[in-house]
């Protein structure tokens, strides 16, 4: 009996170790890493603020602020990065990335923020806040432009959601553009166009940032987690 019940034991092991070692594959990473950095750009975290530096982990509720003629890319995962243009505050509210899912929430305080989340063997759920709309996406590239009273959506490729308060969801597809306006009665108008040629132009140039992503980003994260481990700020 004693016999049977040990088996019993190792089989139940046995079984459920793949889902164990599912679990570790899963592991869910909260930081994202700057691969690219050019003229005045800060970090803030807590009531700390530093220069930025490439390679420096970003993590939840970070706030990144550039100066003119500055930018920062944000890389998240090997497939998605996010560029922030000059003279533009972001606030990283959340990352959750997994093997299998990226999930990441931008507040765009001012300026301009592009994202670039191109196809890959992860489902992405990314969100982009801005004063009067929110975009939603699951995999595309497109601009948020941020200003005190409106937003401005501009889609490269792909499909944006965006939606304002009150205001149903509006698709919005490769080469079209949306402006979330508040109106002096609170409410807020959406409209959409086509781009013109100079948006399409910026569009452009967003596309051009790929080359600033780190083809070994996984790898680059792990070594610098470890290095953290073993070197506690």
């Amino acid at each position: 009996m004693q016999r049977f019940t040990v088996l019993a034991i190792i089989a139940t092991m046995l079984i459920t170790a793949p889902s164990g070692i599912r679990a570790e594959k899963e592991k869910i990473r909260k930081i994202a890493l700057v691969t690219f950095r050019v003229g005045d750009a800060e970090i803030q975290r807590g009531d700390k603020v530093r220069k930025i530096r490439v390679r420096e982990i970003i993590e939840e509720n970070d706030v990144i602020r550039t100066g003119k003629n500055s930018r920062v890319i944000v890389q998240f995962s090997q497939g998605s990065f996010v560029a922030v243009q000059e003279n533009s505050k972001v606030e990283v509210k959340t990352i959750n990335h997994t093997v299998s899912r990226l999930e990441f929430f931008i507040n765009i305080l001012s300026g301009k923020l592009g994202v670039d989340a191109q196809k890959s063997g992860q489902k992405y759920n990314i969100r982009v806040q801005g004063p009067t709309a929110v975009a939603l996406v699951r995999g595309t590239t497109f601009i948020v432009e941020a200003e005190e009273q409106n937003t401005r959506v501009l889609v490269g490729e792909g499909e944006v959601e965006v939606q304002g308060p009150g205001v149903p969801k509006l698709s919005v597809r490769s080469g079209e553009k949306v402006v979330a306006e508040m109106g002096p009665n609170k409410s807020v108008g959406v409209e959409k166009n086509m781009m013109d040629e100079f948006e399409n132009s910026r569009m452009k140039m967003l596309e051009q940032f790929r080359a600033s992503k780190a083809g070994n980003f996984d790898h680059l994260i792990e070594q610098i987690e470890r290095n953290n481990n073993l070197m506690p700020r």
